[in-house]
């Protein structure tokens, strides 16, 4: 499977080689691939040691490609995907890794190691018992120094793990997170923070596992085949969001910006992310070469104020509203213009018909004409310039509040409504459940709050579904506490929304909102 990475202004471009549950090239059309992307432009390829034999094709292709390997970079990863034991952290056994990768690609150097952690964040280090990653990473730092490893990067870190590789003394040059016009949970904290501290972002996961693409438009969800691990990702993602038929808006909008500039869909959805704060490259998945001539297009254009609205309005649900508010392409009078008919008849019984020819004419008929149409065209300009202004623009319509009615979610239930661009969850507490989160002692909690502090009626409890590790949207119902589960990294949430296990930093947020009447059966969030 190969991923090809474009940066802001082209000069970074990459391929990536991965997916073990999809159908990658591999083998020598794998190879063939690669030397379509190196005359295409993109010299930067993308992989990881546990990419099964992605380092090697790479390596192999480098020493059959003598003059395309001088200018090729390589960006590779370390990755720990469960919890390593003291000694894999080791300076030696990091070496040891990195040698390994050094060997399979045939190079001296790597020109780039990002280190990739999945454990969780409070995994302890070797003796000196600071974190796991934060070891790995000043290894990486030392091999560095060495001359083995040329820029050190991470991979899917938060702010609390990148906060402690700053405090240690380790500055990455990039942090590779998903981020997409679908998928924004970057944008929420982690953007702002690896800006205000010079760490660029590299976007993977633009095409949101190869859904963006005008392929699905207009597709029935029964008939979209979930055959990646990538597409099982983004499809979850998709059920939150609002489902199948929120995509199809999106995707139609995403078209209809392409017509606008000749592109497809899936390089307007690049395109969106390279033009997003402190991102330096995004990473475009490709299984084989067959669309780098339509990847090549992501420099050929630039989205403008209104094409960021459109899109921003149909990733908030208000796609149909905006639509409304377009002039609908061509006037009556220009339709006929463009397709005349024959079969034409006059009503003479308020004026009368000359015949053809000017005989029966005066030159003052044809100046009345050409003004009254000059007048009738000016105040149709006017009346729709008034009946836009009347509609709320896009990032206002994201603003506005929601109103909820409670009547309907039973005891023990929880529902999932959107509001400015992210889900709410309204969970109709059980008397068990709610006298577990009023007895549970929040001494030592990472965020102690009181149950009372985070709810107005007992009964209902008002929470952002947006984990506060990395974004991602939590599972009802699970985890160890009978809360919310975020099963990207692994954080449980309680009953009243307040954290208790894994990475994430601080509760679930509680919006404002209020109850419209006495008996709590209507709420307005916002």
């Amino acid at each position: 499977m190969f991923a090809i990475c474009f940066g802001r202004h082209s000069e970074l471009s990459k391929t990536d080689l991965g997916d073990q549950l999809s159908d990658r090239t591999s083998g020598t059309a794998a190879i063939e691939d690669l030397d379509v992307f190196s005359r295409a432009g993109m010299f930067t390829l993308d992989t990881a040691d546990i990419y099964g034999p992605s380092e090697a094709i790479i390596g192999q292709y480098l020493r059959l490609n003598p003059a395309a390997a001088m200018r090729t970079k390589v960006l590779t990863k370390l990755s720990f995907m469960a919890p390593p034991e003291p000694a894999d952290l080791r300076l030696e056994n990091i070496e040891y890794r990195v040698r390994s990768s050094i060997a399979r690609l045939g190079v001296t150097t790597l020109d780039m190691v990002q280190l990739h952690w999945e454990p969780p964040q409070q995994q302890p280090g070797p003796a000196n018992r600071i974190p796991g990653f934060v070891a790995a990473a000043k290894a990486l730092q030392q091999l560095q120094q060495r001359g083995l490893v040329g820029a050190v990067g991470v991979s899917n870190f938060d702010q609390r793990m990148l906060m402690a590789l700053l405090d240690a003394g380790v500055k990455p040059v990039s942090n590779q997170v998903s981020y997409s016009v679908m998928d924004r949970r970057p944008s929420l904290f982690l953007a702002r923070f690896c800006e205000a501290r010079g760490i660029p972002l590299l976007a993977y996961g633009t095409l949101g596992g190869g859904l963006l693409s005008e392929r699905y438009l207009d597709v029935p969800a029964n008939m979209v085949r979930i055959d990646t691990v990538s597409k099982a990702r983004y499809g979850t993602l998709l059920k939150q969001l609002g489902g199948w038929s929120w995509m199809q808006d999106l995707l139609r909008v995403l078209h209809e910006v392409g017509e606008k500039h000749g592109v497809s869909a899936s390089c307007v959805a690049a395109r969106w992310v390279l033009q997003q704060p402190n991102v330096a490259a995004v990473v475009l998945g490709a299984r084989n070469a067959t669309h780098t001539r339509d990847a090549q297009r992501l420099f050929s254009f630039e989205l403008d104020e209104i094409d960021l609205l459109d899109i921003d309005a149909a990733y908030e649900g208000y796609a149909s509203e905006v639509a409304a508010v377009k002039p609908s392409g061509l006037s009556p009078c220009d339709k006929l213009a463009r397709s005349p008919n024959h079969n034409i008849s006059y009503d003479e019984s308020n004026h009368k018909r000359y015949a053809p020819g000017l005989d029966n004419k005066s030159p003052a008929t044809l100046v009345q004409a050409g003004g009254r149409f000059f007048y009738a065209t000016a105040a149709r300009l006017l009346a729709l310039k008034f009946i836009l202004s009347m509609s709320a623009a896009a990032d206002v319509l994201a603003m506005a509040s929601l109103e909820v009615d409670l009547s309907g979610i039973e005891e023990g239930n929880t529902v999932t409504v959107k509001w400015r661009g992210k889900p709410v969850f309204i969970r109709h507490r059980t008397a068990d459940e709610i006298s577990e989160a009023e007895n549970t002692d929040v001494t030592g909690f990472r965020d102690p709050q009181t149950d009372a502090e985070r709810v107005i009626d007992p009964k209902y409890l008002v929470v952002v579904g947006v984990c506060t590790h990395l974004g991602c949207v939590p599972i009802a119902g699970a985890g160890d506490y009978n809360g919310w589960f975020c099963p990207c990294h692994g954080t449980h949430y309680d009953i009243s929304g307040r954290v208790r296990r894994g990475p994430a930093p601080y509760n679930l947020e509680v919006p404002e909102y209020r109850f419209l009447d006495d008996e709590h059966s209507k709420a307005v969030i916002g």
